[in-house]
């Protein structure tokens, strides 16, 4: 196969360069771990801080297991966490990060700090996104999560223990602008314990 294996940034630190800064954007990959590390975009102009894409093949976007803990996130004014297609039969854990000023405060819900766009799921496997512990602070929307279709056989999304410190639209949506209704909401959906 074609996938690069694990790949691991930690203790690193990526700073506003320039008009347009996107620290990382991956294609192919399979497992991830982003670990500790400080984000700063530049406040006002369009940057995707992570951009996890596709080029349409089940041999390229993201596969496995995707950890993004401990890590903190300032002034990112497009996506922050933005996986935008090609997401297929991962388990993704966001835990214990800091968003601070970010989210493309213009463009309102669509564009949420961690936005998950796409999910293909095969059959015989079932994901698992666990969003917790992370604190939310002067952000826009916070969480965005389409999954189409999918059923609680296939999916299980867990967007609790949040801090949310002041936003300006929405805290958690699912399947918004979906061509189909969320499905099985009440038994994919665990979104208790935030505040």
């Amino acid at each position: 196969d074609n996938l690069s294996k694990n790949l691991t940034v930690v203790n690193s630190r990526f700073e506003k360069t320039g008009k347009r800064t996107q620290a990382l954007m991956v294609d192919g990959i399979e497992g991830m771990t982003l670990k500790n590390n400080y984000f700063e975009g530049n406040p006002g102009t369009f940057n995707d801080t992570i951009k996890m894409t596709s080029n349409g093949n089940t041999d390229s976007g993201m596969h496995g297991n995707i950890l993004v803990e401990g890590n903190e996130f300032v002034n990112s004014s497009q996506y922050t966490l933005w996986f935008v297609g090609g997401v297929y039969d991962v388990n993704i854990d966001i835990i214990g990060n800091k968003f601070i000023g970010c989210g493309d405060h213009d463009a309102g819900y669509l564009r949420a700090v961690i936005t998950i766009s796409s999910l293909t799921i095969s059959d015989g496997f079932k994901s698992t996104i666990n969003v917790e512990k992370n604190v939310f602070e002067d952000v826009d929307s916070a969480v965005r999560i389409q999954y189409g279709t999918l059923t609680a056989d296939k999916l299980a999304i867990n967007v609790k223990d949040n801090k949310f410190l002041s936003w300006r639209h929405d805290k958690v949506i699912v399947n918004n602008n979906s061509t189909t209704p969320a499905k099985d909401a009440a038994n994919i959906i665990n979104a208790e314990y935030n505040y």
